[in-house]
């Protein structure tokens, strides 16, 4: 995860769509393909996400349940303005966050399937001047294993972030300050997210691109992605949903704090710079990179099996192992400053469920975990997963 409005700085280690208001046995598109979900299922589906809006009090809260490449079951509830107008629906884009460091790992991992990136290329063949480049494998960074510090610790980020919502950020700019190593690379997993803002720039140098054109190309349009964005300002900013975070009186009276009040999403959000959580998405095209990623064909066979070959800190390439509901999930978790997000994925079942949240909460599990947990125990006991 990235960090927090709340706790800047203070590194968040990862743990572990429509107002189509989805009726039991609807039918829902996704990737090119449509599918129904059992009556029960999608009843007891609606109901969860339904109650845990109510009891969170979340501005909006979106899920959606994929299997075998096809959206199943999706539901969308809320405003992208907390008591305002403009409900959500299947293309309302929430900010990914940490979760979208799978769809970077995806990007990545196609240049690996092409012959143009190999994981164990040294980071200095793409980029130079971070500290160990030379020794610092490519499967570090997926991995975690860099030694490389989270550039979130960093006082003149922290400083820029909380102070100049425009700021024109550059990776350069983000990178300068990680001028140190933690710990020698491939030693010890430490959850950074230098290491995805670097392989963003390892990704430019292998694909000869910038990251939007080469995730089209490599990841969105093979499985018909319509929304998706990592470009700031690709899509309609105010077609967003809005970030807030629980306040300690939020319980009492429904009220939450909007980032940056009277502003659309900050630049330290959502861009090509922030490949470790800047990605404009929906619950629906989340839940598809991952579901075609960790159990479908986006990637060849071979590639597919060392990303869920599970190593320190319970990672692979770009995603982590989780035991839930009875079953091994394999995705990732996502939180920054009013967004939070989930996508967990049983290969066995081919089933994935990705949740999105405007909501950033202080109870333990959060907003997202505790739907994605529940929607998780649902779909285990249909028999789906």
């Amino acid at each position: 995860m990235r960090g927090s409005l709340a706790a800047k700085g203070a590194l968040l280690s990862c743990a572990a769509v429509v107002v189509l208001m989805c009726v039991p046995g609807c039918e829902v598109g996704g990737g090119g393909n449509t599918a129904t979900v059992p009556d029960s299922l999608g009843k007891r589906l609606d109901e969860i996400l339904e109650s845990s809006q109510k009891n969170f009090k979340a501005p909006a809260l979106t899920a959606a349940l994929i299997q075998d490449g096809t959206v199943i079951w999706s539901e969308s509830l809320g405003s992208r303005w907390a008591g305002g107008p403009g409900e959500v629906g299947d293309e309302t884009p929430f900010i990914a966050a940490s979760t979208a460091k799978t769809v970077t790992a995806a990007i990545a991992l196609r240049l690996v399937d092409e012959g143009k990136l190999k994981l164990e290329d040294p980071l200095s063949r793409y980029i130079d001047g971070l500290p160990g480049a030379g020794r610092i494998l490519i499967s570090d960074l997926l991995r975690h294993t860099s030694g490389l510090p989270d550039y979130l610790y960093s006082p003149s980020i922290d400083r820029v972030m909380r102070t100049e919502p425009d700021h024109p950020w550059t990776r350069d700019e983000v990178l300068a300050p990680v001028d140190w190593l933690d710990s020698e690379p491939g030693r010890s997993f430490e959850y950074s997210n230098t290491n995805y803002v670097a392989l963003g720039g390892v990704i430019e140098q292998a694909g000869g691109g910038q990251i939007q054109p080469l995730f089209e190309e490599l990841v969105a349009d093979t499985l018909g992605l319509e929304v998706s964005d990592w470009r700031y300002g690709g899509l309609p900013k105010e077609a967003l949903a809005r970030p807030y975070l629980e306040t300690p009186w939020s319980r009492a009276d429904g009220l939450h704090r909007a980032v940056w009040p009277g502003r659309e999403v900050p630049t330290d959000f959502w861009g090509e710079v922030w490949t470790d959580g800047g990605l404009a998405t929906t619950a629906g095209e989340l839940g598809l990179i991952a579901n075609e990623m960790i159990a479908g064909d986006l990637l060849q066979p071979e590639t597919r099996r060392r990303v869920l070959r599970i190593g320190m800190g319970a990672s692979g390439l770009g995603l982590f192992a989780q035991r839930a509901a009875g079953k091994r999930w394999f995705g990732h978790d996502g939180l920054y400053d009013g967004f939070a997000s989930q996508h967990w994925t049983d290969p066995a079942s081919g089933v994935t469920i990705a949740v999105m949240t405007s909501l950033e909460t202080f109870s333990d599990p959060d907003v997202s975990a505790e739907t994605w947990s529940r929607l998780a125990r649902a779909v285990t006991r249909s028999g789906l997963s």
